[in-house]
């Protein structure tokens, strides 16, 4: 292992304390010349060299070594005078220039770093999964298509027809849908204006929008029906012209990359003392955090129509996923269809190497205050000192397929909280 360290020269500030005489607001004797430091920057570096590296990179090998960088720094502003004091008994204790530099020691919580850390090894963990899933990927899913539909083989001759058709029925069914609605609100209309009144107008069946497995009897579980029936469609039609219009044969080296990243902050508050006049502090904090995950991989595989249309063997998990009832929904909570993709990768292409890096940040805030809690005693002070702080570390190291996983996710857009509309008011409206 090898070490690098660098250090930006901590800048100081000149101070005095001493005992305070509260009726002539002077020094009680003479104070004492203190030194405290205003700031300081930190850096270092440690990285683990691969042996023979030349050597292995002249063979051709792509190398990632494993790579941790540090960096803390923070600056306090003191106050420029504070004094606490008896008035009564005459007697105090007075501090210039200084008061507050104690907080320059202050770093991140074990906690609030024990959180973070579990946030970005979820983070790493939805990203690697992510990268070694989207490897070798093909250009349309005809295993999905095939479990899905039994018009596969005639919806890969004539795609475009069945979209067509499918957005045409849609709209008709929505037509006549929203023009029974105006119908029977006008028969509720004339009805309540009747003075004899029989039995209310009754809205009209017009029977379920179904395609597939999904079927919706109004708009919003329609348009559930329609968005699920339709797009796979679209994707279909896009991945089978690709797929076609591709050279087979050759062997395709690409590099595949993702991203996770994720923020939040914590408030709080630590308080200390009383001490021997009384004299309680507190520390108020504020703490923002940020985790940004990076994974990529460089893979080499054959382009066969077998990999291009998506019937090689290594995707009949995720296939088999796919057609389990709202597993689409599953998947915006936990990542299982990128997992089932991620396992067989090495079965579909020759992973040469594979790296993630992870970035962590703390930004941190903290203003000092403090009181007497017992009269006569008395704390004055010209201004809260301040004190802000930066951690932040980032590491790299290589990966493979051990590292991919099952972990909760948040993967939602505004099509998806569309969907998740839609879908949650179908359900209300069977129960």
């Amino acid at each position: 292992m090898r070490t690098r360290t660098k250090s930006v020269p901590p800048t100081y500030q000149n101070g005095q304390e001493g005992g305070y005489r509260p009726s002539t607001g002077s020094w009680s004797g003479t104070p004492s010349n203190v030194s405290v430091k205003l700031t300081f920057d930190e850096s270092s570096m440690r990285d683990w060299p691969t042996k023979q590296f030349k050597k292995l990179q002249g063979e051709g090998r792509l190398i990632v070594t494993s790579m941790i960088q540090d960096r803390t720094a923070a600056t306090v502003i003191p106050s420029s005078n504070y004094k606490v004091f008896n008035p009564v008994a005459n007697t105090g204790y007075q501090r210039v220039n200084q008061w507050g530099s104690e907080m320059l020691g202050f770093g991140v919580r074990v906690g609030d770093s024990n959180m973070v850390s579990d946030e970005a090894h979820r983070l790493r963990t939805l990203a690697i999964t992510e990268c070694f899933a989207s490897v070798a990927e093909p250009d349309v899913e005809t295993l999905v298509s095939v479990a899905e539909a039994r018009e596969t083989l005639e919806f890969l001759r004539n795609p475009f027809e069945k979209a067509l058709k499918l957005t045409r029925r849609w709209r008709r069914w929505t037509d006549m849908k929203q023009r029974d609605l105006v119908n029977h609100q006008n028969a509720l209309d004339r009805w309540s204006r009747r003075r004899q009144k029989g039995p209310p107008p009754v809205l009209r069946n017009r029977g379920a929008f179904v395609v597939g497995k999904v079927s919706g009897h109004d708009i919003p579980s329609a348009w559930l029906a329609y968005r699920y029936g339709l797009m796979p469609l679209v994707y279909d039609i896009q991945g089978v012209m690709k797929a076609f219009d591709r050279k087979l044969g050759r062997i395709v080296r690409q590099t595949y990359r993702a991203r996770r990243e994720s923020t939040g902050s914590v408030l709080y508050t630590v308080t200390s003392g009383p001490y021997s006049w009384s004299d309680i502090y507190e520390y108020n904090t504020t703490a923002t955090w940020s985790v940004v995950v990076r994974a990529g991989c460089v893979a080499e595989y054959e382009a066969t129509r077998a990999q291009t249309l998506g019937l090689h063997w290594s995707y009949l998990p995720s296939a088999a996923w796919e057609v389990v009832t709202l597993s689409f929904v599953a998947d915006w909570f936990l990542n299982i269809g990128d997992y089932l993709k991620a396992i067989s990768v090495s079965a579909r292409a020759d992973i040469k190497t594979a790296w993630a890096v992870t970035e962590t940040t703390w930004n941190l805030m903290t203003e000092m205050s403090g009181r007497c809690t017992t009269a006569p005693n008395v704390m004055q002070y010209d201004k809260a000192p301040v004190c802000s702080y930066v951690n932040s570390r980032k590491s790299r190291d290589p990966i493979s397929g051990a590292s991919v996983g099952v972990t909760r996710q948040f993967a939602m857009n505004t099509k998806r909280y569309i969907d998740a509309a839609a879908l949650l008011s179908n359900l209300l409206k069977r129960k």
